[in-house]
């Protein structure tokens, strides 16, 4: 008998941020490649989706805490918790920093963490649990006009190290992946801008922007009993954007 060690099929998946973007496309190809799959998002939609999707504020405590103890409820197990929602804010002014700086960490780190410990409890009565981080380029290298967003990125890669480490007891692994300049809704205005484009483009090896399905075979990958021995990893699909230096 042949075993597929990428296979995710009957895996009951959390995805944040799944009403766009790159959480949008993680459900829709994760549902393909038979997951279960459980989307949550701050937006309440009245839209068809062909996976289950859930309206969550993730900065919420007891919020987190019902919807994450519904979905467990519902499926009997928990195996896999891609932390994908973020936020980013230009700076437009040092009487706004602060208080973008304060909701950028909220989002992109903190429910992060929030939610892996609520996930955790659940994981636990679940056999091969893994945890995926999306983190960013921009954690790793320096970036003008955005400190919060690089911190909060920074400190999710951060993050998960130490949640490997003190999550392996319960068998859950932890791991992040840092994205370079990925079209999307939340890029689509410096993609536009076709000098940007062209200096992002010249900026990477393979000389283009990447796709969101660029992401998903990484994710499928961490996600499934091929990669069992991973863990603690930041792992860059960015095109060769950090390993091409100057």
């Amino acid at each position: 008998m042949t075993v597929n060690l990428f296979s995710i099929k009957n895996k009951v998946v959390i995805v944040t941020g799944s009403s766009s973007g790159i959480g949008k496309v993680l459900c829709k190809r994760f549902k393909e490649s038979g997951a279960i799959v459980h989307g949550i998002s701050r937006k309440k939609s009245n839209k068809y989706y062909q996976y289950n999707q859930h309206s969550c504020d993730i900065t919420n405590q007891d919020e987190v805490k019902a919807i994450i103890k519904n979905i467990y409820k519902l499926n009997k197990k928990l195996n896999i918790l891609i932390n994908n929602a973020g936020v980013t804010f230009s700076e437009t002014s040092l009487e706004k920093a602060y208080l973008r700086f304060d909701q950028t960490i909220e989002v992109n780190l903190k429910a992060a963490y929030l939610l892996s410990i609520i996930c955790a409890k659940y994981m636990k009565k679940s056999n091969s649990c893994s945890i995926i981080n999306m983190g960013s380029i921009g954690g790793l290298q320096g970036f003008p006009n955005n400190p919060s967003y690089l911190a909060s990125k920074g400190g999710l890669i951060s993050l998960t190290r130490g949640l490997a480490i003190d999550l392996a007891k319960k068998n859950i692994r932890v791991n992040s992946i840092s994205p370079g300049y990925i079209y999307t809704k939340m890029t689509k205005r410096s993609y536009d801008n076709l000098s940007t484009r062209k200096l992002r483009n010249n900026r990477t090896i393979n000389g283009r922007w990447g796709k969101v399905d660029d992401l998903v075979g990484t994710a499928i990958f961490l996600s499934s009993k091929s990669s069992e021995y991973i863990n603690g990893q930041n792992i860059v699909v960015d095109g060769g954007w950090v390993a091409k230096g100057l």
